[in-house]
């Protein structure tokens, strides 16, 4: 199912689950009053909606929880509601357009929020007036614990709602745990426009205890905010920290989805001076040795790619996106052309399979030929091509080969790559110059050398390990190069 849909889907069951609610017998402020209120509380979900784009990236709870607890002990009813879901959507919309998303996918997630925050209003007023009563003599503590009993529910489905549709959060006991300890704190602004509301205060008290409580929590959030931010401003936006242009000049060059996560976790932990881990599907890498990645900050990508930060730190940005949006591609890539190469290996060794099924002295011996010369190519610290055209080689030296045009040409063009036919062409030369064409020594190319010695190990292998390297060591120097027979001793000694 799209997000999309899942978005659409959960604004629906909320709206039903509005009804639940018994609706509001609270005595309703003036017309004045309620005015006031209200476009107090449009400023205030309107700025907590800009916040959450600045907040923490492991924190998508922000003071989100406060503001609308803190809205509910007002007791305003009937068009608070619509109004707050209009406000949550403006400012869904408005981060969206800040972080350059596609609007027409947007609009699902922001009609959600908007629905989810009235929900969560009405939630939070329900239990807030039953646990509180109104009394005129309510006091500063009762007042508080029952802001509190309503900030923890809101909270909890906050961090829910993140974890179910926000990919850069970390774990939910993290999340909550840090929303908890946020949103309590800051609702100790919040309790004399409570006490205010409830003890029937006139009004010019009442609007100016409202309108400090809200602000004030926005300016400490604000601060806090900033504070956090400070350290990574130092150090520049991500695309100057974490170098974006060199790191993926360095993911399309990789040839391996494991060089690819080693790219990844090193350019992240040298950003940040922090332990890092990548998963791409069921392949994990840690940078370094090995630890828990539990409580830690968790980037996801619905691609497959996850990474954990070991950092509590804002200064992990929301850039992290056009960072994933970059790796995810060459990730995909990168499987797509192991599972051809996977693909075309197995054919071309069922092929040859069928070629020595009429003998078997010779079944699997090419398979085996062609093992040993990649291990050899893989000692000598050659590419991953090279490695791959002796292979192939391995695999083709006992089929027939078309010859050579008159010219030197292929006379099939671009049907093998030149080491591979470099290698079967010149396999039977000798190191010695006793060979067909008479060339001796570093006159034979290296790759028929190669192919010529893991033959002759291969062959020798018949008889026996000890007579394999006994007969390797008497040919070395007449009719192998005797460093690649010492290489292939040792490599199966």
């Amino acid at each position: 199912m799209k997000t999309e849909t899942r978005y659409l889907i959960a604004a629906l069951a909320l709206v039903s689950l509005f009804f639940v609610f018994p609706p509001d017998h609270r005595q309703p402020h003036d017309p004045i009053d309620t005015t006031v209120l209200l476009l107090l509380a449009s400023a205030g979900i309107l700025l907590s909606r800009m916040f959450i784009l600045s907040s923490d990236s492991s924190d998508k709870t922000g003071i989100e929880p406060a503001v609308i607890v803190t809205l509910a002990t007002w007791g305003i009813t009937g068009a608070v509601y619509p109004l707050v879901a209009l406000m949550t959507f403006t400012g869904s919309i408005l981060n969206s357009i800040r972080m350059q998303k596609n609007l027409s996918l947007q609009i699902p997630e922001a009609v959600f929020q908007g629905v989810s925050f009235a929900f969560l209003l009405k939630l939070s007023g329900f239990f807030y007036w039953n646990l509180s009563g109104i009394h005129t003599d309510a006091g500063a503590i009762r007042t508080y614990l029952s802001i509190i009993a309503a900030v923890i529910p809101v909270t909890a489905l906050r961090c829910i709602a993140a974890n179910c549709f926000n990919n850069r959060i970390s774990v939910f006991s993290t999340t909550f745990k840090k929303g908890i300890l946020l949103n309590t704190f800051i609702v100790l602004l919040a309790v004399p426009s409570a006490m205010g509301v409830l003890k029937g205060t006139d009004r010019t008290q009442l609007l100016i205890s409202c309108t400090f409580g809200l602000f004030a929590i926005l300016v400490v959030h604000g601060i806090n905010l900033r504070q956090n931010r400070s350290a990574h401003e130092k150090t520049d936006e991500l695309e100057t920290v974490i170098k974006l242009k060199e790191l993926s000049g360095n993911l399309f060059s990789a040839t391996s989805e494991m060089e690819a996560l080693r790219t990844i976790s090193s350019a992240v932990s040298t950003a940040w001076s922090c332990r890092v881990a990548v998963q791409w599907k069921s392949l994990k890498y840690f940078h370094g040795s090995r630890w828990d990645t539990a409580d830690t900050v968790c980037i996801k990508h619905n691609a497959g790619l996850t990474i954990w930060i070991d950092s509590f730190s804002s200064t992990i940005p929301m850039y992290m996106e056009s960072f994933l949006n970059r790796a995810v591609p060459v990730l995909t890539d990168l499987e797509a052309r192991k599972k051809m190469e996977t693909t075309s290996w197995e054919a071309m060794e069922a092929m040859v399979s069928f070629v020595e099924q009429n003998s078997s002295d010779f079944a699997g011996f090419s398979r085996r030929v062609a093992a040993t010369a990649t291990r050899i190519c893989r000692s000598l610290k050659k590419d991953v091509w090279f490695q791959d055209c002796m292979r192939l080689a391995g695999l083709l030296h006992m089929v027939s080969l078309p010859k050579r045009n008159k010219d030197g040409s292929p006379n099939t063009p671009h049907a093998l790559p030149e080491i591979t036919l470099q290698a079967l062409e010149e396999m039977t030369e000798h190191w010695g110059g006793t060979g067909p064409s008479g060339k001796s020594g570093e006159q034979i190319p290296l790759p028929a050398r190669i192919l010529a010695v893991s033959i002759a190990w291969e062959r020798a292998m018949n008889s026996g390990e000890t007579i394999a390297v006994r007969d390797m060591n008497m040919r070395a120097g007449t009719l192998y190069d005797p460093r690649l027979s010492e290489l292939v001793i040792q490599l199966n000694g």
